[in-house]
């Protein structure tokens, strides 16, 4: 998954958004060109909000609700990227 698409402010976004999926991540399943990601309560639309701020490439829109997150991305590749880097950055924990 790549970094970021913009410039200045970016870095502190990211670092938040690597923050929220440690702490509010429970599990992620990657199902073609999807990701679904289950959070703590409440903490769906926050992370999903980080997550579309960033304009992650891979990732084309995010739909969230209070504990859940699909993310949708155009092919089955770019899920698989961003699967395994919320594997990652969760301390595997998925």
């Amino acid at each position: 998954m790549k970094k970021i698409k913009n410039g200045s402010n970016d870095d502190n976004q990211y670092l938040k958004l690597l923050a929220s999926i440690k702490d509010y991540v429970v599990t992620a399943q990657w199902v073609e060109f999807m990701v679904l990601v289950q959070t703590t309560d409440y903490a769906g639309n926050v992370v999903a909000a980080q997550i579309d701020q960033l304009e992650i490439p891979e990732i084309v829109s995010t739909l969230s609700g209070i504990n859940n997150i699909m993310i949708i991305c155009e092919n089955p590749n770019n899920a698989e990227t961003v699967f395994k880097a919320f594997q990652k950055l969760s301390q595997n924990k998925i």
